[in-house]
């Protein structure tokens, strides 16, 4: 909501600053007098929101085709920015959210395979690494999408995508190493759950590259 706030006021602060390089290229509808500074300002709101021109007109035929051109054009950057924005916050928030599942499981390696020990096996897991091979599948996709999404982080450790990721990482290997054939969990579960993680991990690394 801010950085789509934030768009709309330098398109708005734009067209007042264009509107305002020709004095008397705006003016009062009613007195005919040339447009002082803050009624440029709500002319040039009103134009880029498509709600008309209110009682502040265009002098001049330049000014005249310009005004339409300033309500075609705010209205696709505004819409397009509505529409970039909204999705990518859900992805922001579909992060958090797979770093808060996995944060659940346990804050640490050993906590996750404790958390996850029935007193037979650890196959109580699976259920859990499955939903989250999938949504991270689907976060990396919407990192690549969106590469924006690259600078959205958490100041929480629970929400924080990496060091999760890097906990569930180390969990994973203690499981598939470190406990007995007869209690791990199916050796087919692991080939998927690694791969998308260092997938994961291969997009971050390209994007931190670029920037």
């Amino acid at each position: 909501l801010t950085a789509i706030t934030r768009g709309i006021g330098l398109i708005w602060a734009g067209w007042t600053l264009i509107f305002s390089s020709q004095p008397g290229g705006v003016v009062d509808a009613v007195a005919g007098e040339a447009a002082d500074v803050w009624e440029k300002i709500y002319f040039s709101g009103y134009v880029i929101s498509t709600l008309g021109i209110g009682d502040i007109h265009p002098r001049g035929a330049a000014w005249r085709v310009l005004v339409p051109v300033a309500s075609l054009l705010g209205l696709i950057q505004i819409s397009f920015s509505i529409a970039y924005l909204i999705p990518i916050s859900g992805a922001a928030t579909h992060k958090r959210k797979v770093a808060s599942y996995i944060s659940c499981l346990g804050q640490s390696a050993d906590d996750i395979v404790l958390n996850m020990w029935d007193g037979e096996s650890l196959q109580s897991i699976a259920d859990h690494l499955q939903s989250i091979t999938a949504d991270l599948a689907l976060l990396e996709q919407s990192h690549i999408t969106y590469p924006v999404l690259h600078y959205f982080h958490s100041l929480k450790r629970p929400e924080a995508v990496g060091p999760s990721l890097a906990v569930l990482d180390e969990a994973l290997s203690i499981i598939e190493h470190g406990v007995d054939e007869d209690h791990t969990l199916h050796a087919g579960l692991f080939p998927p759950a690694r791969r998308i993680i260092s997938n994961f991990l291969q997009t971050l690394d390209a994007a931190a590259e670029k920037t």
